[in-house]
């Protein structure tokens, strides 16, 4: 197994004036990736650098997240081991050794300090995730909101829906907290005999008419916190997760859309959402 071996400088007193240089042994962390998953890797303290071994996987800094590095596969199948170097604000420095993996065995990774590693056995250590668009709020606080919405199946919007392609996407419920941040619930069934696969998923706000000749110009709605993100809805099968964003509300004369595109194919489907729709957010239901 590679070792990888950090040299601390300790300025010590004395007459010679000599610096000592200790050295410390890190085991890199077996990761498994896929090509078809992301697997984040979720640091106690702000990411500052990040190196790869090698162009057979990507990594980057999750938008908004500033102590979650987003990992996968570039390359279906790489054969040959490659590593992953991660440095943090508070100067610690991580070293992982990555490998490639249909079906990884962690889909999330808690990386923990120290301090973390010492808690005693039976006691869950925790990491939140550093939400740079939270302002300061519990990020615990919101996943326990929206895992209360998911928990709740009972929709609270039937009129906000697209049907084709043998699917059909519902919005369910939207929903407010008493911070103001605003949850969608979002369920997708397929009843074709071809399974779905999400290349990606957009909220956007645009003009409802547009007069001919006018560019487009799209304010990018991007949420803070995503629950059980949908990837692959397989045939007969229902898919529903949760959506974070912070307090808006749409000026008259635009909508609201979610635009869920299928990879390799053309079976899209678009929600549309009106300011009223908003207004009209629903308390987050109690835990059952």
């Amino acid at each position: 197994m590679k070792r990888y071996i950090v040299f601390l400088l300790c300025l010590c007193a004395g007459r010679s004036g000599q610096a000592q240089i200790p050295q410390s042994e890190i085991t890199p962390r077996q990761v498994e990736v896929s090509f078809n998953k992301t697997t984040p890797l979720i640091f106690p303290a702000p990411v500052q650098y990040v190196d790869l071994g090698s162009t057979d996987i990507i990594a980057d800094k999750a938008a908004g997240a500033a102590n979650v590095v987003r990992l996968k596969a570039a390359v279906r199948d790489f054969q040959a081991e490659t590593n992953l170097t991660v440095i943090t604000a508070d100067g610690r420095f991580y070293a992982f050794d990555v490998r490639y993996a249909d079906d990884p065995g962690q889909l999330s990774i808690r990386i923990m300090n120290d301090l973390q590693a010492q808690i005693p056995e039976g006691k869950a250590p925790t990491v939140p995730v550093r939400l740079d668009a939270l302002d300061g709020d519990d990020a615990a606080r919101i996943d326990s909101a929206m895992e209360q919405i998911y928990n709740n199946d009972k929709p609270q919007i039937k009129h906000i829906g697209y049907k084709r392609y043998g699917l059909q996407t519902l919005l369910t419920g939207i929903y407010i907290d008493s911070e103001g941040w605003l949850y969608f619930g979002i369920e997708m069934r397929n009843d074709s005999r071809i399974p779905f696969d999400i290349d990606h998923i957009r909220m956007y706000v645009r003009d409802k008419r547009l007069p001919r000749r006018t560019a487009v110009q799209d304010i990018e709605i991007v949420p803070v916190r995503r629950l059980h993100p949908l990837s692959e809805i397989d045939t007969g099968k229902t898919g529903r997760t949760v959506w974070a964003i912070p307090k808006m509300t749409i000026p008259d004369g635009k909508a609201l859309h979610i635009d869920i595109y299928e990879r390799g194919g053309g079976r899209h489907q678009s929600l549309r959402v009106e300011n009223r729709d908003i207004l009209a957010a629903k308390p987050i239901p109690e835990s059952r």
